[in-house]
């Protein structure tokens, strides 16, 4: 019997203790038994190491991994970081990074790993995913929301930049790969997807796509990108994006009109950022502005998909 390739799957966390727990559990739940357990927490002021140090003595845990390590981090330094800690770490041929929230389902990494198998020249895999709410049966969409996954490189380069349509939660990412890539980019602290993302395509290294749901991504409000404070810190590495890498690429391919419509969408962040009001700081206006944009590019990947 064919020995099973190490993977290491790597939990981001920060202040998870509602959710942290089933993380862990989805992950104890794989059908893949070489699993290294690495959790990355990014200075937590709640249980969550707590709870994570308790789960990882239980009984049930002494054999189920190669290994379980826990790294605390004295100070918050954000999502790129955090995830550059956690795989500095990691000895497993292949990474799975997933959010404390989120839940790995019992085929995941049984699915990817046969994937990378039958096809050894692959280096970046993604697959399917549904969000949800409150339990995983209360689905909210699947994704991709088109039936055509992109496979031709120039295309998935060209979607990644008018959409930012890859999912990181659904990524799984060869170890070697992402060490010579130098890892996620800390320039966006709380943009650990989108950089790295494109940094892979334009080095010509594309995507492989598993039309199969393997990881749930859930809802909630108490997100990055819903909590105070760190909204705005998210908003930030993102715009900061758009300007340093993702605008120069859309100029250099000639995609004038989508550098017109991310250059709208900045400004009236931009704007609401500058508001007094930080809780809710888009108007009226602004959110039906957006919501366009949004559409524009919903209904670019409809009409792509089928062509």
């Amino acid at each position: 019997m064919m020995l099973e390739r190490l993977v290491s799957v790597i939990v981001v966390a920060y202040n998870s203790e509602e959710f942290i727990i089933e993380t862990l559990e989805s992950i104890w739940q794989q059908n893949y038994k070489s699993i290294e357990l690495i959790i990355s927490d990014d200075c937590s002021h709640d249980l969550t190491i707590k709870l994570c140090k308790e789960w990882m003595y239980l009984d049930k845990n002494k054999n189920r991994f190669t290994n379980i390590k826990i790294l605390e981090h004295h100070e918050n330094t954000g999502i790129a970081s955090n995830c550059n800690r956690g795989f500095a770490k990691a000895s497993g041929e292949w990474i799975k990074l997933i959010a404390g929230d989120d839940l790995l389902l019992p085929n995941c990494i049984s699915s990817f790993m046969d994937y990378s198998q039958k096809n050894p020249n692959a280096r970046v895999l993604v697959s399917k995913l549904k969000t949800f709410k409150d339990t995983p049966d209360n689905v909210l969409s699947t994704w991709p929301y088109k039936s055509v996954f992109p496979s031709k490189l120039k295309t998935q380069i060209k979607e990644q930049l008018k959409a930012n349509f890859i999912k990181a939660p659904a990524v799984f990412l060869n170890r070697v790969m992402l060490s010579s890539l130098g890892g996620f980019n800390e320039t966006y602290p709380f943009l650990e997807d989108d950089p790295l993302w494109t940094k892979i395509l334009i080095n010509n290294i594309k995507f492989h796509y598993i039309p199969k749901c393997l990881v749930a991504y859930r809802i909630h409000n108490k997100g990055v990108s819903h909590t105070p404070g760190l909204n705005l810190k998210f908003y930030d590495s993102v715009l900061r994006y758009y300007n340093d890498i993702a605008i120069p690429l859309m100029i250099e391919k000639k995609m004038y009109f989508w550098v017109y419509l991310l250059k709208l969408e900045i400004s009236i962040w931009n704007n609401a950022i500058s508001k007094k009001n930080k809780k809710s700081f888009l108007t009226i206006k602004q959110r039906l502005l957006l919501s366009v944009i949004g559409w524009s590019k919903r209904i670019n990947l409809l009409f792509r998909s089928l062509g």
